[in-house]
């Protein structure tokens, strides 16, 4: 199991990596060593989506598949919100015309 959360504070602009060890899965450093490999990997992208509540805008670094499923989120959310907004209008307008 693994989190990522954003500091706490804009100073402080590196992300927090938190992850689950069972005893069997294998050494803590070893987790370590393969959840930073992951990121590594994947890359890491700066996300300017979460900071409307600062003073300033803050850049967070995050991994880049974090930022894909953020983007895809938003994506679905959009298009569930205009589908279910035009069905809807369009029952608004049926019981209006009765």
């Amino acid at each position: 199991m693994f989190f990522l959360g954003h500091s706490k504070s804009p100073q402080q602009q590196l992300p927090r990596y938190e992850f689950f060890w069972p005893p069997n899965l294998a050494h803590p450093m070893d987790v370590a060593r393969r959840v930073l490999d992951a990121v590594r990997h994947c890359g890491i992208l700066g996300d300017n989506d979460h900071s409307f509540m600062a003073e300033r805008p803050v850049t967070y670094l995050i991994p880049s598949v974090t930022m894909q499923a953020h983007q895809l989120s938003k994506d679905v959310g959009k298009y569930i919100d205009t589908a279910t907004g035009q069905w809807i209008m369009a029952r608004y307008r049926q019981l209006m015309e009765k």
